[in-house]
C-alpha cells in the first residue's frame, strides 16, 4: 500500500472526462478520506487549482488530529506576491492543510517551472528547514523531462502520466534517464480520466483514434481472464521503478473497489502491454482534450 497516493482533484472540483457526478459534499469527502486512511492509504496528492481540496483535507485533519496524511502538493499558479513571500505562502498552506510540513511540493507543469525557476532555490531552502521533504515537478511530455534533466536541477521526484496506453514503450528513454539521475518516478493518469470505461457510443469525437487501442487492451484482458481494473491498476504496480501511483476516485465504492484490486495477488504478466504503440501521442495528454 506504500505505493498508493489518493488524488484529491475529484474532492475539490468536478473533474474527469468520464465523471458525471458532482464533487462530493464536505461530509462525504471527509468520509472518503477516513475510509482511505483506515484502509492503509497514507499519502494524498493535491494542488492549488483543485478547488476546495485543501479545505477538505484541512477539515479532515482538524476532525482527526491523530490521522494525518502525507501531502504532495502542486504549485498551480504564481503571482508577484507569491514570489516575494514564498515562505509565507507555504506557511499559509500548511495552516490550511493542518499539517507541519509538505511531504512533497511540485510545480504543476514544466512550463510553470521554466517561467519561475528562481523559486527552485527557495524550495531548496525550505527543504533544508524541514517545511518541505521533497521537491518535484509534474510533466506531460517526454521532452519536458529531458529539458529538466539537462539543466541539472536536483529534483527528488517527477510525476508523469503512465498507463497501459501511455506506457513503457512511450517513455522508456526518459524512464532510464530518471533512474540514472536517482529521481523518484510517480505515476498519474493510470485510468486516463476513465476513458477505458466509457461507452463507445458517447465517446468524444476528438478521441476516436484511441478506440482501437482500448479494444486491444480489452482483448489482452480477455486473453488473460482479467478485468479492465486488474489491467489498469496492476500495470504500474508491476513496474518496480514506479515509486508512487496516484489514483482518483469519485466515491467510497470506487475507493474500495480500487483497493481490493490493488491488494489482489496477480500472476498476470503485462509485458504485452508495452507492445501497444499509440501513434496519436497528443491524445494521451488529457490537458489537450
Amino acid at each position: 500500500m506504500n505505493k498508493l497516493v489518493l488524488g484529491t482533484a475529484q474532492l475539490g472540483l468536478n473533474y474527469g472526462v468520464n465523471n458525471f457526478q458532482k464533487k462530493p459534499s464536505m461530509n462525504s469527502s471527509v468520509k472518503i478520506l477516513n475510509e482511505a486512511f483506515s484502509q492503509g492509504i497514507r499519502c494524498l496528492d493535491t494542488a492549488e487549482s483543485y478547488g476546495d481540496a485543501h479545505s477538505v483535507i484541512g477539515e479532515y485533519h482538524s476532525l482527526n488530529p491523530d490521522k494525518k496524511f502525507l501531502i504532495y502538493d502542486k504549485i498551480s499558479y504564481i503571482d508577484k506576491k507569491k514570489l516575494q513571500d514564498f515562505e509565507k505562502n507555504i506557511d499559509d498552506k500548511l495552516l490550511k492543510l493542518n499539517i507541519d510540513y509538505l511531504q512533497g511540493l511540485m510545480f504543476h507543469s514544466a512550463s510553470l517551472f521554466e517561467q519561475n525557476e528562481k523559486l527552485y532555490s527557495k524550495m531548496i531552502e525550505l527543504k533544508k528547514r524541514g517545511k518541505i521533504k521533497k521537491i518535484g515537478v509534474s510533466v506531460y511530455k517526454n521532452n519536458e523531462i529531458i529539458n529538466i534533466l539537462n539543466k541539472g536541477y536536483a529534483f527528488d521526484f517527477i510525476q508523469i502520466p503512465f498507463n497501459v496506453l501511455d506506457n513503457e514503450f512511450q517513455k522508456k528513454i526518459v524512464i532510464e534517464k530518471m533512474i540514472k539521475s536517482n529521481i523518484e518516478i510517480h505515476a498519474r493518469s493510470i485510468f486516463l480520466q476513465g476513458i477505458f470505461y466509457m461507452d463507445f457510443d458517447t465517446f468524444p469525437e476528438k478521441l476516436e483514434p484511441l478506440k482501437k487501442y482500448i479494444l486491444a487492451v480489452k482483448e489482452i484482458c480477455k486473453e488473460n481472464d482479467c478485468n479492465i481494473d486488474d489491467m489498469l491498476i496492476n500495470y504500474p504496480k508491476q513496474k518496480k521503478y514506479i515509486k508512487k501511483i496516484i489514483f482518483g476516485i469519485d466515491n467510497i465504492s470506487q475507493l474500495e473497489k480500487n483497493l481490493n484490486t490493488y491488494n489482489k495477488k496477480s500472476d498476470i504478466s503485462l509485458d504485452i502491454v508495452d507492445k501497444i504503440k499509440v501513434k496519436e501521442r497528443d491524445l494521451l495528454n488529457p490537458s489537450l482534450w
